[in-house]
């Protein structure tokens, strides 16, 4: 993913996608969503993403490049050596670099991204996390439904381009969302109890 420069806008036409999966028609609200998708949550996605992905490429390799030319001065058979060695080294860096790529700190940045845009369906929006999948047991090959998903895909769709999860992906980041949520009331509820036995 590119280095961004300026903020991210929906076109029009990915604006009226993310309108059409949204349960209002309040312009207030509308804006009120769009301000928040494009400035406070997009927008900050993918300067972090640009800045992980400049990182990524900014390792020790650059220190080994930088040793390796600065062993002109050494006896031509040393130099022989150590420059193979370290063009091998150079070169099993840079194939565990590409295979890294987009794991770790890339993979919970697009979590807070799920969430954060989770979070506008049901804070701003008021809405549940919900979707429509077909009965348990049946085949992955019926596609999911419901309205949580349309908006998630909707919102992610122009964001994420070819790295767009498919419809199932997209109900596993809902579950995921769902299930932790789920899991922060049961340890609320906990907490409560406990602190009342206390008293």
């Amino acid at each position: 993913m590119p280095k961004r420069k300026g903020a991210f806008v929906y076109s029009a036409d990915q604006w009226q996608a993310v309108t059409q999966a949204i349960p209002s028609d309040d312009p207030k609200l509308l804006q009120a969503v769009r301000r928040e998708l494009q400035q406070n949550i997009i927008t900050p996605y993918l300067e972090a993403m640009a800045t992980e992905e400049e990182k990524s490429t900014q390792t020790p390799l650059d220190a080994m490049r930088k040793a390796l030319a600065a062993v002109d001065h050494l006896p031509p058979d040393t130099v022989a050596d150590f420059r193979q060695h370290a063009r091998d080294i150079i070169e099993a860096m840079e194939d565990a670099n590409r295979r890294n790529r987009g794991k770790g700190r890339s993979k919970r940045l697009r979590g807070m991204l799920y969430e954060a845009i989770l979070r506008i369906w049901t804070g701003m929006l008021g809405q549940k996390l919900a979707r429509n999948k077909p009965d348990k047991g049946a085949s992955r090959t019926t596609a999911p439904s419901g309205p949580t998903l349309r908006f998630l895909q909707a919102v992610l769709r122009p964001v994420m381009k070819n790295e767009m999860p498919g419809p199932w992906g997209v109900v596993d980041i809902i579950e995921r969302e769902h299930d932790a949520r789920t899991d922060t009331v049961k340890q609320v509820k906990a907490f409560k109890a406990t602190q009342a036995k206390l008293r």
